[in-house]
């Protein structure tokens, strides 16, 4: 049940985008890359989604758990995640 609460708390945050595509600020360690990548802090900054703007179109690309004791790897792709804004 906490996972769900988690998981619903986690996609309103990201609905913010929709309406303010570029509220995140630049990640800096992916400065070099050929597209602009933005990160956002959810759930509470336990989370750090990454993401691009294409057109009219977000596109998130990783999300990392920022937790200090991670039990195993967390850094995850994601691939089914495109939102129109």
């Amino acid at each position: 049940m906490a996972a769900t609460k988690m998981y619903h708390s986690i996609l309103d945050e990201i609905e913010i985008l929709e309406r303010f595509p570029k509220i995140a600020p630049v990640e800096s360690l992916l400065i070099n890359q050929s597209k602009t990548f933005r990160s956002l802090l959810v759930a509470k900054g336990l989370f750090k989604i990454i993401y691009f703007l294409e057109s009219e179109t977000i596109y998130i690309t990783h999300y990392l758990v920022l937790s200090p004791k991670p039990s195993k790897p967390t850094n995850k792709t994601l691939i089914f995640y495109i939102k129109t804004i």
